[in-house]
């Protein structure tokens, strides 16, 4: 085990301990992503809050690891900027001791929806997947499906899903 985990192991015992460290994690994590994301485009933040439609001194709070008034509406106009979506989620403790451990540039950039191979490659399995309405990974039915999704995440928790697969998903259903 090493110093770190250990040294969180016991730390985290203290319920306001393990909170304080999350929450000051998160805003690390959170602004600094923002930061990697735009020197990943070569923006600078200027070119940022145009795109968010901000204004630069916002850009410049929101990258401080300091700053922790984070709003949903916020981030998810910054995702729409970087062309990613924003996933927002609970988490269990544990989970927090890998993310901080591999820390680093490359576990932050995220490519833009333009660079994302899976979406723009020709091979036959993602096409034919998604022609005629099917799911890529199977099962119509969303109980079988096991990758998850909208439908899979409503149906577990009783809602209705917004979408009968994918979101523009369409025939047999």
């Amino acid at each position: 085990m090493s110093e770190l985990r250990g040294n969180l192991k016991e730390e985290f015992q203290d319920k306001e301990y393990r909170h304080a460290y999350a929450d000051e994690s998160l805003s690390t994590y959170i602004a600094t992503q923002i930061k990697v994301l735009r020197e990943q485009r070569e923006l600078t933040q200027r070119e940022l809050a145009e795109r968010a439609g901000m204004a630069q001194p916002r850009i410049a709070v929101l990258e401080d690891v300091n700053y922790s008034s984070w709003s949903i509406t916020t981030l998810r106009r910054l995702a729409q900027a970087f062309d990613v979506r924003l996933s927002v989620k609970f988490e269990n403790f544990s989970s927090l001791i890998p993310e901080i451990e591999t820390l680093g540039r490359d576990a932050l950039e995220r490519e833009s929806f333009a660079d994302d191979t899976w979406f723009h490659k020709k091979d036959a399995q993602s096409m034919a997947a998604w022609q005629g309405g099917a799911c890529e990974y199977g099962s119509q039915d969303s109980r079988q499906y096991q990758g998850g999704g909208a439908r899979t995440l409503a149906t577990a928790v009783g809602q209705v899903a917004p979408f009968p697969c994918g979101p523009y998903a369409t025939g047999g259903r």
